[in-house]
């Protein structure tokens, strides 16, 4: 099925690499679900995310979620001040463990009250006690990868990525040549869209040069 997806087409004579002598992506590539499958995992899976600004975690406890497709992230702020991600699921049931954004002394689950502390490992499991081969280190948060760039807390489920520093090397440089205020600015407002379309309908659109 990959293999299919990804192979060339009848219609894809008049797409190549050189943009000055392309046309656009051809249309199944919008519309295909094999391709779609595909791009999450290649695209969205191992890329790195904002997941939000760093003045919503400005003290330890302050936590915020992001979504990309189906896996839920949240980030926290730890009492020794660093941040951590972890996917936004409890161990025990897979509940989802904290919605949007707010601010803890510890993450609990909503379900069966499993309690994990600021740095992700469990730190109580009722009626686990009379449990001897229970171990509590076994059933700790699952970690994602977080950086922060100019105030942006960026986030990655792919372990084995580029550091963002390398991916961006230069960009943090060049954005504080356009605003050097960046690094004072706090959160305001955020609007969020649902659009009906593939998703490269959005970014084609957002980077057309027409709107140049």
């Amino acid at each position: 099925m990959t293999v299919h997806a990804l192979t060339r087409g009848a219609g894809d004579a008049n797409f190549c690499r050189q943009p000055e002598h392309s046309h656009t992506l051809p249309a199944r590539l919008y519309t295909d679900p094999a391709v779609f499958d595909i791009e999450k995992d290649a695209i969205f899976a191992s890329s790195w995310w904002c997941a939000g600004h760093k003045s919503r975690l400005a003290k330890p406890g302050d936590y915020i979620t992001a979504k990309i497709h189906e896996q839920g992230i949240l980030v926290v702020r730890g009492k020794d001040g660093a941040l951590r991600a972890f996917y936004n699921v409890c161990q025990h049931r897979g509940h989802e463990l904290v919605k949007e954004n707010g601010s803890a002394k510890a993450l609990v689950c909503p379900y069966h009250a499993w309690t994990y502390n600021l740095d992700g490992s469990l730190k109580t499991a009722r009626l686990t006690k009379s449990m001897p081969d229970f171990e509590r280190c076994g059933f700790n948060l699952k970690p994602v990868r977080v950086e922060e760039m100019c105030g942006f807390v960026f986030v990655n489920q792919d372990a084995g990525a580029r550091a963002l520093k390398d991916e961006t090397k230069g960009l943090d440089a060049e954005i504080r040549s356009y605003c050097p205020q960046i690094d004072s600015l706090v959160f305001a407002h955020r609007n969020q869209y649902d659009v009906a379309a593939n998703w490269k309908v959005t970014v084609d659109n957002f980077l057309e040069c027409y709107h140049c």
